[in-house]
């Protein structure tokens, strides 16, 4: 989905990240561009999320959202790659990972 229309809107505010603390009970609040992981897990699913929803197609461009989620580790941590990689391809395996993140999120989190 191309996102440059989004330059020219005078009412577009760029910060750092939208916390979701305010502005939205304020009224002051129309709509926000955010990954639907951090959007529903920091806001839609706790109280001041009441009200509110996800709307619209999930914004996927690599341009703007990068090759998805990940793991930071230190330079040199090959084995813990290595253990997590596994860990994760496991619990995939063995469904695992399925029941838990239903617990969550009522859409696929991995990006299948």
């Amino acid at each position: 989905m191309e996102l440059d229309w989004l330059k020219n809107r005078s009412a577009l505010q760029r910060g750092p990240e939208i916390g979701l603390n305010g502005p939205e009970q304020a009224g002051r609040l129309d709509g926000t561009v955010a990954d639907r992981v951090e959007v529903t897990a920091g806001f839609l699913s706790k109280p001041e999320g009441r009200g509110f929803g996800f709307v619209g197609p999930e914004l996927r461009d690599r341009r703007y959202f990068g090759d998805g989620m990940g793991i930071a580790l230190r330079r040199g941590q090959d084995e813990l790659r290595t253990q997590l990689n596994n860990a994760i391809r496991a619990i995939r395996a063995n469904g695992t990972y399925d029941r838990i993140a239903r617990l969550y999120f009522d859409f696929d989190i991995y990006g299948d």
